[in-house]
């Protein structure tokens, strides 16, 4: 006899199940195979609407654009920390020119 055919002998011989090994294995396979399958879909829909959507060019870069443009008005909640920001930074923007 061979040996690999002694080996599948006595492990049906002495009755060790391989069942659970088997059953763990598919379990295994099928997790990581979703898994697969969740992140090919997410990453192929991430991927198909950054093509359908168009993006634009937004014409000011820093906050001294925003000043000299005119056309922008800036929002900002009464009495807040924005809105302290933005005094002090146009002051001093004001001061440099």
């Amino acid at each position: 006899m061979t040996t690999s055919f002694r080996s599948n002998l006595q492990v049906k011989i002495t009755g060790q199940n391989t069942t659970q090994q088997f059953w763990a294995s598919r379990a295994v396979y099928l997790v990581l195979h979703t898994a697969a399958l969740v992140l090919y879909i997410a990453y192929s829909a991430n991927f198909i609407s950054s093509l359908a959507v168009q993006k634009r060019d937004f014409p000011l870069k820093t906050f001294q654009d925003l000043l000299n443009d005119g056309t922008f008005k800036i929002g900002v909640r009464a009495k807040s920390t924005h809105e302290d920001y933005f005094k002090v930074r146009i002051g001093l923007i004001k001061r440099k020119n």
